[in-house]
Parts: C-alpha cells; sequence; structure tokens
C-alpha cells in the first residue's frame, strides 16, 4: 500500500514508519533504548489528522493533471552534510487501461535509478523520496536508526505545525504557496545523551515545505537548514542547506530527453 487514503489516524501515521518509496528503508525497531523512563520528546501529535499531513499526504495531488505529463525537481545544496554534486528527479505520468501509471528516475552524480512505478497515484511520491533520502543521509552522518527519524518526522508533522501563505512569481505566474516548517529533533532529550556528540551537531535541523494546488503535483519545494552555534560578532553559519524544487520551465535548448540526462549526469 503506497496511499495515504485511510480514515484511521493511527494507521495514517504509522504509515511513514513503513513506507520507502523509492529507497528501501531499514525497517529495523524504531525503539531507543536509553532508558526505563518514558521520554518527554517534546512533541504533541493531535488526535485528528493536522493540516500539514494533510498537504502532504492527503491532497489527491494528481487529479487535475492531464497525462501524459513529466515533472522534474532539482536539488541545490551546500555544506558538509551535502553528499553530492547534482541530483534530480524525473517522473512521467502516462495512461494505460486500468487508469494511469507514475514511473520515474532519480540521477545522482554519474548515477541513474529507476524509481518504483504507481498506479493512480493519490499523493505525490517525490515528497516520500524526499524525505527517505533525507533520513538516510541523516543515519551517514550521525550513525543513527532510520526509523528513529522517521518518527521524529512523523511525530513533528502531527503536532500540527502553523500554516502560513505567501505570494511568489514563477514563470510570469504569481501564485499562492502554503508554508510550514518543522523541526523534529530540537526538543529530543536524546541528543544530550551518551555518544551522540554527531546528533547533536544536527539536532537545530529545519525542514519548511512549501505547496500549492497551483502547481501540478502540488508540491513546490522542500527546504532544510542546520545552522552553527552562532558567535558574537560573527555572520550566521550552516552545517548544511539544501533546496528540492519544482522545475516549473526547463531551459528552451532542453529539446531531447537525451539532453535534459546529459544535463543531470
Amino acid at each position: 500500500m503506497f496511499f495515504y487514503e485511510t480514515d484511521n489516524l493511527k494507521t495514517l501515521r504509522s504509515l511513514f514508519l513503513f513506507l520507502a518509496l523509492f529507497v528501501t528503508g531499514d525497517l529495523a525497531s524504531a525503539q531507543i533504548k536509553s532508558s526505563k523512563k518514558p521520554l518527554d520528546t517534546g512533541l504533541n501529535p493531535k488526535k485528528e489528522i493536522t493540516e500539514a499531513e494533510k498537504l502532504l499526504f492527503l491532497n489527491k495531488d494528481f487529479n487535475s493533471i492531464e497525462t501524459p505529463k513529466t515533472l522534474f525537481y532539482r536539488y541545490e545544496g551546500k555544506g558538509e552534510t551535502i553528499s553530492y554534486n547534482r541530483k534530480s528527479v524525473q517522473i512521467e505520468l502516462k495512461n494505460n487501461s486500468d487508469g494511469f501509471v507514475l514511473t520515474g528516475v532519480s540521477f545522482e552524480n554519474k548515477k541513474r535509478k529507476p524509481l518504483k512505478s504507481i498506479l493512480n497515484p493519490e499523493s505525490n511520491p517525490v515528497i516520500l523520496y524526499y524525505l527517505e533520502y533525507d533520513i538516510l543521509q541523516m543515519q551517514r552522518l550521525t550513525k543513527g536508526r532510520p526509523n528513529y527519524f522517521r518518527k521524529r518526522i512523523r511525530g513533528a508533522l502531527a503536532e500540527g505545525p502553523a500554516i502560513s501563505s505567501e505570494k511568489k512569481e514563477i514563470n510570469g505566474k504569481i501564485i499562492t504557496l502554503k508554508k510550514f516548517s518543522i523541526m523534529p529533533y530540537a526538543t529530543d532529550p536524546l541528543r544530550f545523551s551518551a555518544g551522540r556528540s554527531k546528533y547533536r551537531r544536527y539536532s537545530k535541523k529545519k525542514y519548511t515545505f512549501y505547496t500549492s494546488n497551483q502547481i501540478p503535483g502540488h508540491l513546490y519545494s522542500i527546504e532544510y537548514e542546520i545552522p552553527k552555534r552562532e558567535k558574537k560578532g560573527n555572520n550566521k553559519d550552516f552545517y548544511g542547506q539544501e533546496t528540492f524544487i519544482y522545475m516549473d520551465k526547463l531551459p528552451s535548448n532542453w529539446t531531447l530527453k537525451k539532453e535534459i540526462i546529459n544535463h543531470f549526469l
């Protein structure tokens, strides 16, 4: 099951622990055995599905898209947390006898990897692709468990982050974006545990999501930033910054599929 089409809140929030749409995730136990006493995680999930969860996972992102359609997303990043030189994702929607099927390809440096196909997708799978890839990067940086990071992100979204609106001009068009942010690790007491200095270093990581019904697939961008400790008189510095962004319009010279792939490679 790849969709978030469910009325069961517990099921909805549990899905994120096990879904790894295009990435093979670690399905080991997410329980952190640091104490017999329950920890105050600082997250207070709401009883109802939050607006942030609906925007990311229950928005029926492809209902208004005419197929065939190709969507492009590009990574832009800098800092010690970034492990790629170039990275992007391309997904395609095409009709078939059962409805429409979504296929895709990820490009990272000189590697090209097909993405698992999905029949009649309801939500945009690049959101989970981004989060699963990001979780694997957190594992690389901290040696932590992927399911632990999934649990923290899931809990932060279930807490109900505040949502604001802003206008943005994209290729001459003014669109309305919905924006919200989460900091899944900032209040986690485990960041102070012995032997978790690497985790503590990245605990102020802030994710910001931008969505819009005026954009095919609804996702405009996902950003993160991890600030370093500010020193008096110094400009703000970061361990890493990244933007995963929808490419509304490709350059005019990208006329052939081969040229697009060559650019990504």
